[in-house]
Formats: C-alpha cells, sequence, structure tokens
C-alpha cells in the first residue's frame, strides 16, 4: 500500500494503525489518538464504533462496505458515515464527487469504477477520493461546533471566520482519534 498510502518504507512490517499513530504525532504532537488494532467485523464493529460520532469507511472488499453501512445506519443512530465507491483506475479526477445520500450517509468517489484485474487502485484516485472524505469529515465537525454555541451559530455554514476558534478547541483538547472520531461527553 505504499504507493497510496501515507505510509514510509521504513513502516513496513508496522501494523497500519501503529504507523499512522507515528505519523499523524510526528504531524500534531498535540492530539490524543486511541489506535485500535482489530479486523472490524459483525461481531466486534457496533462495540468499537459505539462512540464515533463520525466513521470514515476505506475498505476495499464490497462485502466489508456493506457490513459497516449496514451498522453504521442500523445501530448507531447518532453517528455519520462517510464512505467511498469507485476510486479506481485511470478515469478522470473530477468524476470523484461527494453526494448526501441521507442525512447521516455521505458517499464520495465516481461511484462506477471498481477494482479489478485490469483495473486497479492508483494513488492520485485514491487519495482525492481520501481528501473528500476527510473534508467532508471536517464539514461535519465544524457544523457542529457551530450547533454547540460557537461563534457563528446561527449561520447554516462554516466560514473561514470560524476556523481559528475550531483549531483553538483542537489545540486545547478537543479529541481527534485515528478513524475521525470525537468522543461524545
Amino acid at each position: 500500500n505504499l504507493h497510496r498510502q501515507q505510509y514510509k518504507a521504513n513502516q513496513v512490517g508496522k501494523y497500519k494503525t501503529e504507523a499512522l499513530a507515528e505519523n499523524l504525532l510526528e504531524i500534531n504532537p498535540y492530539i490524543r489518538l486511541e489506535p485500535i488494532t482489530t479486523r472490524l467485523d459483525e461481531a466486534n464493529c457496533t462495540e468499537l464504533l459505539s462512540k464515533a460520532d463520525i466513521v470514515c469507511e476505506a475498505f476495499d472488499v464490497p462485502e466489508a462496505k456493506a457490513m459497516l453501512t449496514d451498522i453504521v445506519l442500523e445501530k448507531l443512530p447518532g453517528c455519520f458515515l462517510v464512505a467511498a465507491s469507485g476510486r479506481a483506475g485511470m478515469g478522470s479526477p473530477n468524476a470523484i464527487r461527494t453526494r448526501k445520500i441521507t442525512k447521516r450517509f455521505y458517499l464520495c468517489g465516481d461511484e462506477t469504477s471498481e477494482v479489478s484485474e485490469n483495473n486497479s487502485l492508483v494513488a492520485p484516485r485514491v487519495m482525492l477520493c481520501a481528501a473528500h472524505q476527510a473534508q467532508t469529515a471536517l464539514r461535519i465537525i465544524a457544523g457542529n461546533f457551530l450547533r454547540e454555541g460557537w461563534p457563528g451559530a446561527d449561520q447554516t455554514h462554516v466560514t473561514p471566520q470560524h476556523i481559528p476558534k475550531l483549531l483553538q478547541g483542537l489545540r486545547a483538547g478537543y479529541p481527534a482519534y485515528l478513524c475521525y472520531r470525537q468522543r461524545r461527553g
């Protein structure tokens, strides 16, 4: 996965969670992380994600995507899902988009390209789709700050003027977790 994910050659052999935690702490040593190294499945998914406000799906296997989508939308009523579909191949980067499916479900990608023997995942499209997911998660988080009485709470969108207050809250200890989750309460 080195060709399309943010890992370094010297991290080969480490768990992705461990390597990503190292990289994130290198970028920002002030964040709090809770890396969990386990395979998500139907038996553990609800419990592991029960305190998540946002889940960003990044599975390659369609069955895993479907399982996660079902669990988040059916068993985690307070949780947003930001999923990816259609990021394979050499198609136009302009085909990658974000669409709001329901109040809590966003889908990023071109929604058509599938991974196959002749249509693999390539770094630019995967990273572009991941950027869409990250931006969507940030917009959700920023919107939550506004609803909770941050400056501009009377507005329906986040403007550049809100970003310093948002960053101030993050620096003051508002937690950032590996799967883009916030702790409730």
